[in-house]
């Protein structure tokens, strides 16, 4: 019933804890029958493919797969969804991790509303699990929208920086098959090379198709907040890449959804791209920390006061 595709790189030590997160949960035989995980292997050069066979010969529903070619992130995600033939696919990052009992309360979700679309709160953490965040969603409550122009009516309410972990992260979202099939040569019409990161489940948003979706409100999704490993090296340039991606983004969410978004929404969309700048001042900040070496004293106050 459920595919979990996960494209990984070089990030082996990542991979095994994201992989005893979903297998602690095969205990429950329902789980266990109604679960497959594909892992897609872009050529690493470390452990990867050790570890994944640690896996695979204990359980019969992993499969792991040698991509033939180095392909980048966007089209690798691309080439991970297409090894799952499961009702349901789903993206899941190789570094992120999942709280116990979490694909159970997928399924059920999946069984009891057969939506399009399932999206799950998320959790983020640092430093070997210790809860950076908590409640992303800054929401509770589980939601059905029958239609785009309901779950726009919710997104609306979520600006604006909630909204992100809803549009862009691919570790909370759970995809109809059939949908992803329908929809998934889109993504050559709008994908930019030059960036190759467009939100890959997220490109039904650009689609115009009608779906159905399901919010889960409770955290089942750990999401890894310090481990950046794409784009550039380079504090200033990888921030002028990451808001080259979402003013692109955006743009591309609000031209293809004004049939059924609130009028606001296109507004909302504006002032949130311009108060990520807020965000480029508080990088110099840190940049501006670091260069007079106070940078790890000031991030140990704020961790002993955060973890407290």
């Amino acid at each position: 019933m459920l595919g979990i595709c996960i494209p990984t790189f070089n990030r082996g030590k990542y991979l095994r804890e994201a992989l005893i997160s979903i297998t602690e949960q095969f205990s429950d035989q329902d789980v266990a029958k109604n679960v497959n995980v594909f892992i897609l292997d872009n050529r690493s050069d470390d452990d990867t493919e050790k570890i994944s066979a640690d896996f695979t010969s204990r359980f019969s529903n992993i499969k792991y797969v040698k991509d033939s070619q180095r392909r980048g992130m966007a089209k690798g995600l691309i080439k991970a969804a297409s090894l799952s033939a499961d009702k349901y696919i789903w993206i899941f990052s190789d570094d992120d991790k999942m709280y116990p009992g979490c694909l159970k309360k997928i399924l059920s979700k999946i069984k009891n509303n057969d939506p399009d679309l399932v999206i799950c709160n998320i959790d983020s953490f640092i430093d070997d699990n210790k809860i950076y965040q908590k409640n992303l969603f800054k929401d509770t409550v589980d939601y059905n929208f029958a239609n785009r122009k309901e779950f726009f009516v919710y997104l609306n309410t979520k600006f604006y920086y909630d909204i992100d972990y809803y549009t862009t992260f691919c570790s909370n979202w759970v995809l109809k098959k059939d949908y992803y099939d329908k929809t998934k040569h889109i993504f050559d019409k709008y994908n930019d090379e030059r960036l190759d990161l467009s939100p890959f489940l997220s490109l039904i948003f650009y689609s115009g198709e009608d779906y159905r979706t399901s919010i889960i409100g409770e955290s089942l999704v750990m999401f890894r907040s310090d481990n950046t490993s794409w784009g550039y090296k380079n504090s200033v340039k990888h921030f002028l890449y990451q808001d080259a991606i979402w003013q692109h983004y955006y743009k591309n969410i609000d031209f293809n959804n004004r049939d059924v978004a609130p009028y606001s929404f296109r507004f909302n969309v504006k002032i949130k791209n311009l108060l990520r700048y807020k965000d480029f001042l508080f990088m110099l900040f840190i940049l501006f920390l670091k260069k007079i070496k106070l940078f790890n004293f000031v991030r140990n106050i704020y961790k002993k006061l955060l973890f407290r």
